[in-house]
């Protein structure tokens, strides 16, 4: 008898699992197909609620700290994030280059104001992977000279207090004469998994 209930209750956290997942995937792949960028102040961003939002997020009157600083004092991780890192990256590397972000959330801060183009995952499909060394926590693309008119883009200036929240699956240019670009990603266990 002991053994019977042992398997129920097997079975019912592995269902439970299971659902947990299955939703986690459904959630993850969710995206807004119009273009709206949201902008709020930094006193006023829920680490819990950034999961949820699906499109970009203009992060504004920040403190004059680090990114991570200002990260980790406002708590703006999910409560799912298994892996945090910030990251400088420098000019050559970032600019005029489309990446692909499939990280749980991925905030970015120029040091000096830059333009950041934005695609939405719409247009995913135009885009191809490139064969170039890139950061391992963003992926390169390319878009083919033929399929520039076929993507539709916006462009939002960010500030040098300012954040930018770039949404799951995005993907994103940043045009910048500054050397270097702050950026601090988080991962759940699924999207380190299928991400």
């Amino acid at each position: 008898m002991y053994t019977s209930v042992k398997y129920k209750l097997a079975f019912i956290a592995t269902a439970i699992i299971f659902l947990f997942v299955i939703l986690h995937i459904k959630k993850y792949r969710q995206y807004n197909t119009g273009y709206q960028i949201d902008q709020q102040e930094l006193d006023y961003v829920s680490g819990k609620n950034l999961y949820n939002q699906l499109d970009p997020l203009v992060i504004t009157f920040i403190e004059d700290i680090p990114l991570e600083d200002n990260i980790n004092q406002y708590s703006l991780i999910s409560p799912l994030s298994i892996q945090k890192q910030a990251i400088s990256l420098s000019q050559e590397i970032i600019n005029k280059t489309y990446y692909y972000n499939p990280n749980e959330l991925l905030f970015i801060r120029p040091k000096t104001k830059c333009n950041i183009v934005l695609v939405n995952p719409d247009y995913l499909s135009y885009f191809k992977n490139s064969s170039l060394s890139t950061p391992k926590f963003i992926r390169q693309k390319e878009l083919l000279e033929k399929d520039y008119k076929k993507v539709h883009i916006i462009e939002v200036i960010v500030r040098e207090y300012n954040i930018i929240y770039i949404p799951r699956r995005w993907i994103f240019k940043i045009e910048t004469e500054d050397p270097n670009v702050d950026f601090y990603y988080t991962n759940s266990l699924l999207t380190r998994l299928i991400g």
